[in-house]
């Protein structure tokens, strides 16, 4: 027969088939979990060390139970990948079912990649190797440093920003699919050109972002109320840009937004 249900009664479903279940369920996005310490990088002369973490990567869960350590190539640059490499045979010990059954995995690893431009194949539909980057790196002879922006995340709760100016009734982002979310509740006491607050660098945006922001004037007589327009830049930093009288700087602001934007 040409066609079948995996899931069906006395049928056999193969990594491969849960593989393409399951990206198909989280829309092909392949990103981090929130759990464990999400493959939090550190680094250390040429060693780097990924922490614990879950990722979905084309369907596929990939754990790390216990920090995994790696050499970077010296003078080089790339990215700290989790590598799915289906070209790789696994080591299988003992016979199905039976208690002492194990199976050594060698089809995930993690790697240095030195290119610019990772290899992703699509595993669910004939690819062999998809590289999930963590983190940029680059090196000298001795020694390597890391960027701040960080892979995608597929979801995280709500979680608290701290005002860099002023105070704030409610101030916090979530991660859903790939996509931030901001919610700004009543952030009193701001003016033209504050730094508002700095996103966390895994959930910088690739390019600078402006959108526009509900505004009332402090302590105005006549609502002194408006629309501005807060930056978002590539290091995290969100400023209110622009107020309605520009040239007032000295004006002080309460402000409110929600907004979204993609990762990478």
């Amino acid at each position: 027969m040409a066609i079948t249900m995996y899931q069906a009664d006395r049928n056999f479903a193969s990594p491969q088939n849960d593989a393409s279940l399951y990206s198909g369920i989280s829309a092909d996005v392949s990103g981090i979990l929130n759990r464990g310490n999400a493959f939090n990088v550190s680094v250390n002369g040429l060693t780097a060390t990924v922490d614990t973490g879950q990722a979905l990567i084309c369907g596929r869960l990939v754990e790390i139970t216990s920090p995994e350590s790696l050499t970077i190539p010296a003078n080089s640059s790339g990215y700290i990948c989790i590598v799915v490499d289906l070209s790789q045979t696994n080591d299988v010990f003992g016979n199905v079912g039976d208690p002492d059954y194990s199976v050594n995995v060698n089809q995930v690893y993690v790697s240095a990649v030195t290119q610019q431009y990772v290899q992703q194949d699509d595993l669910n539909n004939g690819g062999v190797i998809y590289c999930f980057p963590l983190i940029a790196f680059s090196s000298t002879a001795t020694s390597a440093t890391l960027n701040d922006r960080r892979s995608v995340y597929l979801n995280s709760t709500w979680r608290n920003l701290t005002p860099a100016k002023g105070t704030v009734q409610q101030l916090i982002y979530r991660i859903n699919n790939g996509i931030v979310y901001i919610n700004a509740n009543s952030l009193f006491g701001v003016q033209q050109g504050d730094t508002l607050f700095t996103m966390p660098s895994w959930t910088v945006p690739a390019t600078t972002l402006n959108f526009a922001v509900g505004l009332r004037q402090e302590k105005s007589t006549n609502g002194g109320s408006g629309m501005g327009i807060v930056r978002i830049d590539t290091n995290g930093a969100v400023t209110l840009a622009l107020t309605p009288d520009n040239a007032a700087h000295n004006f002080v602001y309460d402000i409110w937004f929600t907004t979204s934007y993609p990762l990478n």
